[in-house]
């Protein structure tokens, strides 16, 4: 927990109680395999491509040194960048995330999608990245089964400690 000091014109007060925070802006990011489970059957081999496509994908960005970004389009530099999140478990992993929230002071938090690691939701490309053939623009069905896939995939992480978790 974090403990405040409140200065005031005569001397400071001290806080002993923790103060309790609540992140509202908090961003999630399953990897493929973790939302593959909710994907329907007759939709695994679309989602196996696309989940390998990704995949190939981050590796690619993951692989860049910052040196190697300097004079590359900001899009590329902010996707090497990012790609690099994917060694954070707290943006994927519940109980690695619940642990960070314990070690933080975070009593509770509203968790979004998008931990810009380059782990979209199935067919929905990714704020600020354009992911090309990755996302097929022209269904509107595979976006939907897409959104499905990931929004049960929260549900169920944020069963975990539901007390402590809103999912937006």
């Amino acid at each position: 927990m974090v403990e405040a000091t409140l200065t005031t014109s005569t001397a400071p007060l001290v806080r002993t109680q923790p103060v309790p925070i609540v992140s509202c802006d908090g961003h999630i990011g399953p990897r493929m395999s973790d939302m593959r489970v909710y994907c329907p059957k007759d939709r695994l081999e679309e989602f196996d491509e696309f989940a390998g496509q990704v995949e190939e994908m981050g590796k690619a960005f993951s692989s860049l040194r910052p040196e190697q970004t300097v004079d590359a389009p900001e899009a590329l530099t902010r996707a090497a960048q990012s790609a690099r999140m994917r060694t954070v478990e707290g943006a994927h992993d519940m109980d690695a995330r619940i642990r960070d929230m314990n070690s933080d002071g975070i009593v509770a938090e509203v968790i979004f999608h998008g931990v810009q690691d380059l782990r979209p939701v199935p067919w929905i490309g990714l704020a600020g990245f354009t992911l090309g053939e990755l996302v097929d623009t022209r269904s509107h069905e595979l976006s939907i089964v897409g959104m499905r896939i990931f929004n049960r995939w929260l549900a169920d992480a944020v069963a975990i400690e539901p007390e402590r978790h809103v999912a937006a």
